[in-house]
């Protein structure tokens, strides 16, 4: 079995029943979420091995719970650092799949990762954070980032935004225990029963993607999605706008062109949990049951309570949202940079920083080959 089989959720699985594990109160799906496969060659009747990062444990108590310990004898391993763009992109060499490197970096910038679940020959992909969960059931990848950005945007319009502010709340010093993908690896997300994706690449796009919830299914079609509040609104009409997602959608869309004036660029990539007290709860709630793109305003203080209200057509905000390169560039920029620097400085200095890292990943990709090579040709 190759390793790129192994690096899927059930091959994991199947190594452990294939090869015997004597462990018994050790649960197998424990281990194979924390990313361990059964070590058929260490010679120890409870050794497990994760092809991710190569580390080898044996030796296990009932104390013992998979994920921390292979946290602790391996913090690098990639399953740990998904809140990091390299990250993020080696996950995309733990599968077979046609994604083209340009479009892996710019997915890896955008908070995804791959995580094969089932099959490694349908890729698996997640956002660290938000959750999206998308399959992809094709062969032909065709505008594959463009395509795939587009629906996790539409499933969290505001993942962009939450790691930005995060960031500049804690210098950059994140939790990592809140992330979805931590929660994944440790086996407290039943991804099949989560809302989830699958899209079809092929270059037709007509009915090419699945939503699947708990409780239906819908056909969507890449560039010309519907909107997700109406969508739900039609769905599931009990719950109204009280649905986090929808608030949020909705939310979005009403406070739309203040934010645009007064927030900083934002970046498609990183974010966590936002941060946010019950009363901006409340007011994401309420908000959403007014009409999209409808901004109240009041008049000053000497005038009587008489609200004027103003329409913001969608092709205006569509206009003034950034480049997605801008967005990307925004990213690798602190926010003392922004600060201080021209605009075209500031920009030019994250196209720095980005190449940097990409050139990082490229040294480590090929120290990971010269590895390779070294245990097979002693």
């Amino acid at each position: 079995m190759s390793i790129e089989k192994i690096t899927s959720f059930e091959s994991r699985v199947q190594t452990f029943e294939t090869f015997g594990w004597s462990c018994s109160f050790q649960d197998i799906k424990t281990l194979a979420h924390a990313g361990f496969a059964r070590d058929a060659v260490g010679g120890s009747n409870d050794g497990v091995i994760c092809h991710f990062c190569n580390k080898a444990l044996d030796g296990w108590d009932r104390t013992d719970i998979p994920y921390h310990e292979h946290r602790i004898h391996s913090p690098k391993c990639i399953l740990f650092n998904l809140d990091t763009t390299e990250a993020r992109t080696r996950s995309f060499k733990y599968g077979q799949h046609r994604i083209a490197m340009k479009a892996i970096k710019f997915l890896a910038a955008s908070g995804v990762f791959l995580y094969n679940i089932e099959d490694p020959n349908q890729p698996h992909l997640f956002c660290f954070n938000c959750g999206f969960n998308c399959k992809i059931a094709s062969q032909i990848f065709s505008k594959t980032a463009q395509r795939i950005n587009e629906l996790h945007m539409w499933h969290s319009s505001t993942c962009a935004e939450e790691v930005k502010i995060e960031k500049e709340a804690r210098g950059n010093k994140l939790n990592k225990k809140e992330y979805f993908s931590c929660q994944i690896v440790k086996g407290k997300v039943n991804a099949l029963q989560e809302t989830r994706y699958v899209i079809d690449l092929n270059e037709l796009s007509s009915n090419n993607i699945e939503i699947h919830t708990p409780s239906w299914s819908h056909v969507m079609t890449s560039g010309s999605l519907p909107k997700k509040n109406l969508l739900y609104a039609e769905k599931e009409p009990n719950k109204q706008a009280s649905t986090p997602e929808i608030s949020q959608e909705s939310e979005k869309e009403v406070h739309a062109s203040a934010s645009k004036k007064d927030r900083p660029l934002s970046s498609p990539g990183e974010s966590i949990s936002p941060i946010s007290s019950a009363d901006q709860r409340n007011s994401a709630e309420n908000a959403a049951t007014e009409s999209p793109a409808m901004l109240c305003v009041t008049e000053s203080p000497g005038v009587l309570e008489k609200k004027v209200q103003i329409v913001v057509p969608e092709t205006i905000l569509d206009e003034i949202r950034p480049d997605e390169l801008i967005l990307q560039l925004n990213e690798f920029i602190t926010p003392e940079e922004r600060a201080s620097l021209p605009i075209k400085d500031a920009l030019a200095l994250g196209l720095s920083k980005m190449l940097e890292q990409i050139r990082d990943i490229t040294n480590q990709d090929i120290e990971d080959v010269r590895q390779e090579m070294s245990q097979l040709l002693p």
